[in-house]
């Protein structure tokens, strides 16, 4: 199964789910899965944890993670930036955590503060989000066990994805993305081959088109304006690579909107 790569569009992203994704999946966002009812499992970095309920699953940066065996029930699920953990930003893009489940069975604030999050309507409700964010998070850190993420591998991979994840919209290539970078554009390519099951083309087209469709759903730009906003150098290449991925044409996904 191929490795999606999000792009997130807000600083703070939460809704209440009935069930969790099954498509393996990273971003450059910390997410947090709350389990109030239900089950599943969690997987990330190829380690699988069993989630009941009070049980907390946390995705740190550019973790591969996704979740099966979902049974339908209540999901606290949040997609949050690192910057919006004051002081804390580097910690997460530098470190791993040893285990990514946590229990709060008997520790009935966490879901308390998750709860307030889902509930602001105040004129100010990111900064007050923020705040919930940063008291919960005050309460889950000291609970994991960090440890620094080595050079190579998985990180020099997050950091090319990272990378084209915001320069996809320019003329990019293997190439300048290896000079951009210092690496040597055949072990990128064997990087997502290996890790992601995916081209380095592919992963790119996937970012574009992945955008497109915000576009397309969000606007009514043309066609042909989305797909040169997109980073297609032509049409032909961004219908081709539409229809590959979305298996619709650039048309029919904007009719089918309707």
């Amino acid at each position: 199964m191929k490795i999606v790569y999000e792009q997130i569009a807000n600083p703070i992203h939460f809704e209440l789910q009935k069930k969790l994704g099954v498509v393996p999946h990273f971003h450059k966002e910390i997410e947090l899965i709350y389990v109030e009812k239900g089950s599943a499992v969690a997987l990330a970095d190829n380690k699988k944890y069993k989630l009941q309920k009070d049980d907390l699953f946390i995705a740190f940066p550019n973790q591969i993670h996704c979740y099966e065996k979902c049974v339908e029930g209540s999901y606290l699920a949040f997609i949050i930036s690192p910057s919006v953990f004051f002081g804390t930003e580097k910690l997460f893009k530098t470190n791993l955590p040893e285990g990514n489940k946590l229990s709060f069975k008997n520790d009935a604030e966490l879901k308390r503060l998750f709860r307030s999050v889902m509930k602001t309507k105040s004129k100010y409700s990111t900064l007050e989000q923020s705040g919930y964010l940063n008291l919960a998070m005050n309460i889950i850190l000291p609970k994991l066990r960090l440890s620094p993420q080595k050079e190579g591998g998985t990180l020099t991979l997050h950091r090319v994805a990272e990378y084209c994840g915001e320069h996809f919209t320019e003329e990019i290539s293997l190439g300048s993305v290896a000079d951009a970078l210092g690496l040597s554009k055949y072990y990128i390519s064997r990087l997502f081959n290996n890790n992601l099951g995916i081209s380095f083309s592919d992963f790119v087209n996937s970012l574009r088109i992945e955008y497109a469709c915000r576009l397309i759903a969000s606007t009514d730009k043309k066609i042909a304006d989305i797909s040169l906003d997109a980073g297609f150098s032509t049409i032909r290449s961004f219908n081709r690579a539409f229809s590959d991925i979305m298996k619709m044409t650039p048309h029919a996904y904007r009719n089918s909107l309707k």
